[in-house]
Order: C-alpha cells, then structure tokens, then sequence
C-alpha cells in the first residue's frame, strides 16, 4: 500500500510484516524503488546475514524539538502518530562483534592455534556506510541516546502501569533507497495493534527480534554507496575486500526504528539531570530531512548551554 508521509513524498508500506529484500523482489513496488530492490549486494552470500545485537537506541531531533523536550522533560508523540520514534545506536565495538559471528557462521573464525597469519584484517566496518552507522544524523543535530533495558523501564512504570510492554511487528516503509523495519512497543491495555504479530523472541528467520534486553537485528543491506566487495576464500579460509573496479554504487539499506506508542497528550517524562547526560550534538548529514540544520559547532555549543545551565 502507498501514503503520503509527513515530508509530501509517497512512501510503500506494509502493516504487520517485516518484509526482506528476496520477499520486496516479488511483489509490485514502485519502478522508481525497484531498480535497488533487485541490485543484488556484493557483500556476503544471500543466506547469511550480519547480526547486530543492540543494547542502546537513540531520538534524535531539532533545535524545535529540543526545545520541547527540555521544557517538558521528556518525550512525546511526533508528527508520524502517537510515537516516540528510536533508532538503533550500533558502536564499534557491535560491529566487531557481528563481524565474528558472520566470520563464525562462514566457519572462518580466528584459531589461535592457526598462528597470526590467520588472523582476518577488519573488514565489516568498510561497508556498514549506510546511515544506521554514521555518528551524524538526517533527523537533526541533538542526539538523545540510552540504554534500551533503561527507557523500557521508564516507559513499564509511566506508561503501562508497571506491566511489560507488548512488542509488535508493525510495518516494513520502502522508500528510494532504504528499507525501514518498525516494531512498535505499547501498553497491553491498547487493542489498536492486535492485527500486528508479537515480535519474537526466538525465530531464526526473523529480521529482528527482542531477547535478553537487546534487538538482534539481522541486517541484508548495510551499505548505502560503497566501493568495495567482499571476497571469501575457502581454499586459505581468509576473507578480503576488493575494489569494484567501477568507482561507488549505490544500494538498498536497511535498518530497524521502534516506535513507542504514548496516548494522547502523554509524556515519557525523564529527570532533567538524566536528560542532559544523555543529550549529544551530532552533524547533519546528507540527504537532511528537516529545515533546521545546524553545523556541529553550533550544535555543540547549544548543547553545552544546556548541560551548564543550573
């Protein structure tokens, strides 16, 4: 199904699914999206997948909404609904560790026994370029990050009234040239999700799952332009890059957003305190998506004023 979002461009989406790229392949889509859809990602093999396991999620906003959210302490509903919307905060140190559980999967993980020579140069981190990587933002300049197990509790105590929140699947939104996964999180007492699946625990095939406190995010496409491909040698068990040969293409990406449903005229109120420690400048980066864009200098210094205002 096709809308239009907030920014008057028309969007694909689909209710209660996590759709993956071999499923988008099948299905009409729109010709302006398709021709992504079908570049096949010179990554890794198709049956295998780079894991992330997250602990931290991240708002990110405008001078505007920073404003909002210091005079109210806290987060409320944006403009796509009764949200609060988050994305995941992958570090470095998640990217290394999907890098050895796909170099574990491919059963090309480091033997000590092997010696140095064995070792695999890093080489994940050449192609994680999509945004979902980069430490700037098309959302705004002011990053809010926290542990995820933190902001469940806040929103159980505020929000559900002690009771575990329910985690859905919610949508797959196309766009030109990324995919977004949304899971969206809210009090067992709301009904308006119960067409949507219970976002597993367990499942094998699942884009993302929630267990022990983090979302396994199993990703298909995590470079938005690279120049390089992966190669696997089975014959040494050694894994390099290689230049493409062609200067950068571009390719689908993906990524997972969760959606805190807040009902109407609510707010997941944190402590001033907890709000300034959280609160981060970070640099605009292309294609920006709202009209309030700051340098990272300027973002710094609005942020420092914040951090030292008694």
């Amino acid at each position: 199904m096709q809308r239009e979002n907030r920014r008057e461009k028309m969007e694909t989406y689909y209710r209660g699914e996590h759709k993956n790229i071999e499923t988008l392949k099948m299905v009409k889509t729109p010709q302006s999206y398709r021709r992504l859809i079908l570049k096949d990602i010179p990554l890794y093999p198709k049956a295998d997948k780079a894991e992330f396991h997250v602990d931290k999620v991240c708002h990110v906003t405008t001078p505007t909404g920073l404003t909002g959210i210091m005079d109210l302490s806290g987060f409320t509903a944006g403009q796509r609904g009764s949200f609060s919307w988050w994305a995941l905060h992958i570090t470095e140190g998640e990217i290394e560790a999907a890098e050895n559980r796909f170099l574990e999967k491919e059963q090309l993980s480091f033997d000590p026994k092997m010696g140095e020579e064995k070792r695999h140069n890093p080489f994940l981190r050449e192609f994680t370029t999509s945004p979902v990587f980069q430490q700037g933002s098309r959302y705004g300049n002011f990053k809010f990050t926290f542990p995820l197990e933190d902001l469940m509790q806040m929103y159980t105590e505020q929000i559900c009234e002690g009771e575990k929140p329910v985690l859905r699947v919610y949508e797959t939104v196309v766009y030109k040239q990324e995919i977004m996964y949304v899971v969206v999180l809210h009090s067992p007492e709301v009904t308006e999700f119960d067409d949507c699946p219970l976002l597993a625990d367990e499942d094998d095939e699942a884009i993302c799952i929630y267990k022990d406190g983090k979302i396994v995010w199993r990703a298909e496409a995590i470079c938005g332009t690279h120049t390089k491909k992966l190669i696997i040698n089975r014959e040494s068990g050694t894994v390099e890059t290689e230049e493409l040969g062609h200067g950068y293409e571009h390719f689908m990406w993906d990524n997972v957003t969760l959606a805190f449903h807040l009902p109407v005229d609510s707010t997941l109120v944190v402590e001033e305190g907890v709000l300034k420690d959280r609160l981060h400048a970070c640099e605009g980066i292309a294609p920006f998506l709202h009209d309030e864009l700051l340098t990272l200098e300027e973002a710094k210094e609005v942020v420092n004023a914040i951090k030292n205002a008694i």
